[in-house]
């Protein structure tokens, strides 16, 4: 029993001696974690280095990613849309994807591993993932859905007592206030079970989705706020 101890004890040293003293870890795309939209073609993938308590000066020299298509694929070792080999680095952020061109609605999930400052590489990182959104105007068949009073007047621009372009600007009075933000829904009937589903959802404003009365995702005040009106102060 002590020589397989002897034993067991001097292989987790051995091993030990030869992983790296750093870990990727915290795996963004575009920023973002396992974004489930992305539109650029060659998403920007990014991680963070940890190093042991006791190491003082530790860096990355080199990394290596792969990416499938699948995150059984993934765990197997096949990377059918990209593995980069190794690549003398220390760069760990913005690092462009260069693999299998990506298509609409692909689902892509993704691992890094790094060479400390002594040539010993990490274990794979957890994997991460994210999807590709609509990339083409052409693939977005859905129609604008508004409330009954979509044909209404134009609100009036803000006004000022103070004249125009000055501080102060509101809305005229409450005769003039829009209505409120109405509920659009629509009922499906689905008659099989289901793996996954996704919906792709805009606004003019923000939107929120529910699903059977559930919100749908944790985002909040989506899309991102734009002006839709004449920008003159920036020529627009």
């Amino acid at each position: 029993m002590k020589k397989y101890l002897a034993i067991y004890s001097f292989l987790v040293i051995f091993t030990s001696l030869l992983q790296a003293s750093v870990t990727p870890v915290n795996l963004t795309c575009e920023n973002l974690k396992n974004p489930l939209v992305v539109d650029v073609l060659n998403p920007r993938l990014s991680w963070i280095n940890n190093s042991g308590d006791d190491e003082k000066g530790q860096f990355q020299t080199a990394w290596e990613i792969r990416v499938a298509s699948t995150p059984d694929l993934l765990r197997s070792g096949k990377a059918d849309l990209w593995n980069s080999g190794k690549v003398t680095s220390g760069e760990s952020t913005g690092i462009p994807y260069g693999g299998t061109p990506l298509v609409s609605r692909k689902d892509c999930w993704w691992q890094v591993r790094v060479w400390d400052k002594k040539g010993k590489k990490s274990e794979w990182s957890e994997p991460a993932f994210w999807s590709m959104g609509l990339l083409k105007k052409e693939e977005w068949t859905a129609q604008w859905i508004g409330a009954p009073w979509q044909g209404e007047e134009i609100l009036s621009k803000p006004q000022s007592p103070g004249g125009e372009g000055k501080a102060g600007n509101r809305w005229p009075g409450s005769e003039n206030t829009p209505p409120p933000a109405p509920y659009l829904r629509k009922k499906i009937v689905i008659n099989k079970g289901i793996a996954s589903a996704r919906a792709y959802v805009t606004g003019l404003g923000f939107f929120e989705l529910y699903i059977n009365g559930d919100k749908a995702g944790s985002d909040v005040m989506s899309p991102n706020l734009t002006l839709y009106d004449k920008r003159e102060i920036l020529g627009l």
